[in-house]
């Protein structure tokens, strides 16, 4: 039966077919004979469940060589050399300390190695021969170091500064006992007054751990090194306390809030009673101008003071000005409506601004109001769009008609007043008594941005003095 072997050592890997399947020990030399090793080895294969498995006899080999066939007439045997030494490391291994530092190394601890350059020198400074004698044996290297010391120990240096050690040698040792206690003890770290730590429940004195992910988590120095909470969380590290003279919270934790922290009352208070113009979800074509209206009530004890303006304070910026002066006091208890200049922006979609009104000093009070509206994707249709002249005039034209047709309801409704007025009496003299009011209400319209006092005038007087339905109409 032919078989072909594919042994491994170290990196190198040989491979040879022989004619008949050898026995264990006809193995062994032949492996010692191809890589040149002494027989102490051991044999390794791989079987099926992927283990490595030690040939040690003529039935293991045979088995290894039935594993690797497959019941196959051809098989192919790979064989790993593992616990073998080359001649060279052999030859290494058995040489005898050839200098001063490799027989210092032998019986020195590990931890001392890097004093031995140093004892090198001082042995060669001092004229003390650093030669090795040529031995493996451990008892005569041992004696050779110490018949070395012991002639340090006698050299005339020695002997002379040995009095002088003595006398200064109590002094040296509490000098380096003293800064051993200096390096070897920490500052005291400082109080985090009021903190206690969750794993200890100590309080915690230097640097001071919190969890960014558990609430109200503390850790000592101590107990972060234990690694006593969750590896995975970030723990903020915290080397100078918090200091809050007037106020503790629970376990002294100053990230909390003091919940039974009262606010100040507001001196002045405001709340939104209703939009005047354009209510919520209003659709607008792009780039055109309007004026929104709010009425609010002063909710508080005292009048608001001169100065008081309405600020934009968030949302989207809509209006040319950020803040509207409010021309006159606001009394207690009192309404006022509040206009403000708005254009709708370019592009089309939903637009929503913020305000708020602020005292003189910039303090902000009340309840905050808003505008909300829509821009349309689609362009204001036009009749001639093929000639921008006819369309300014067409404009001017049904402007004019409208402007004509509210003035003649308007001419109406007051010959039916008068008409009305020489049957009633009493209609007569509750004309008289708002005419005040309307004319107070043709200023506030002349305010808010429309000028035409004769039209503002009209139409107060045909909707009966209701300031709503003025500027709706007005705006439309």
């Amino acid at each position: 039966m032919t078989i072909t072997l594919k042994i491994k050592f170290a990196d190198d890997t040989r491979r040879l077919t022989l004619e008949q399947v050898p026995n264990y020990q006809d193995l062994v030399e032949l492996i010692s004979k191809l890589y040149a090793l002494p027989t102490t080895f051991s044999i390794k294969y791989i079987d099926e469940d992927e283990d490595q498995v030690t040939i040690g006899s003529n039935l293991e080999l045979s088995e290894a060589i039935r594993v690797s066939s497959g019941n196959g007439p051809n098989s192919l045997l790979k064989l790993f050399i593992t616990g073998a030494a080359t001649s060279q490391s052999v030859n290494n291994n058995s040489s005898s300390p050839n200098s001063l530092p490799d027989l210092l190394k032998a019986f020195y601890p590990p931890s001392a190695t890097n004093d031995i350059p140093d004892l090198v020198n001082m042995f060669q400074h001092m004229g003390l021969s650093t030669a090795v004698p040529a031995t493996n044996d451990p008892e005569q290297l041992r004696l050779h170091l110490k018949t070395l010391f012991q002639q340090f120990l006698n050299s005339p240096l020695i002997i002379t500064l040995l009095p002088h050690l003595s006398t200064i040698l109590p002094q040296m040792t509490a000098f380096l006992n003293e800064e051993k206690v200096k390096t070897e003890t920490k500052e005291p770290g400082v109080v985090h007054e009021g903190v206690v730590c969750d794993a200890c429940n100590q309080g915690i004195q230097g640097i001071r751990y919190k969890c960014s992910q558990c609430w109200n988590y503390d850790l000592c120095e101590s107990c972060e090194r234990k690694g006593v909470h969750d590896k995975t969380h970030i723990l903020m590290k915290i080397q100078m306390p918090i200091h809050h003279p007037q106020h503790s919270f629970g376990r002294g934790c100053p990230y909390n809030r003091n919940r039974n922290h009262v606010r100040p009352k507001q001196k002045h208070l405001s709340r939104y009673i209703s939009d005047v113009t354009i209510p919520d979800g209003s659709s607008f074509p792009s780039n055109t101008p309007f004026v929104k209206i709010w009425r609010m009530r002063n909710e508080g004890s005292e009048p608001w003071p001169i100065g008081t303006s309405l600020e934009h304070v968030g949302g989207d910026s809509i209006s040319p000005s950020t803040q509207v002066l409010l021309p006159t006091t606001v009394d207690a208890g009192a309404e006022v409506d509040i206009a403000v200049d708005m254009t709708t922006p370019l592009s089309p979609g939903r637009y929503v601004s913020f305000w708020k009104l602020a005292d003189s000093e910039g303090n902000r009070f009340g309840q905050r109001v808003w505008v909300d509206i829509y821009v349309d994707s689609k362009p204001v249709e036009s009749k001639h769009e093929n000639s921008m002249e006819n369309s300014v005039q067409n404009s001017v034209f049904e402007e004019s008609q409208e402007k004509l047709l509210v003035e003649n309801s308007v001419e109406n409704a007051m010959e039916d007043s008068m008409e009305s007025a020489a049957t009633t009496t009493t209609t007569s003299t509750t004309s008289v008594e708002d005419a005040p009011m309307v004319e107070d209400n043709v200023k506030k319209l002349v305010d808010m941005g429309f000028p035409d006092e004769d039209m503002n005038r009209k139409l107060l007087i045909f909707f009966h003095n209701d300031m709503v339905k003025t500027v709706q109409r007005l705006l439309n």
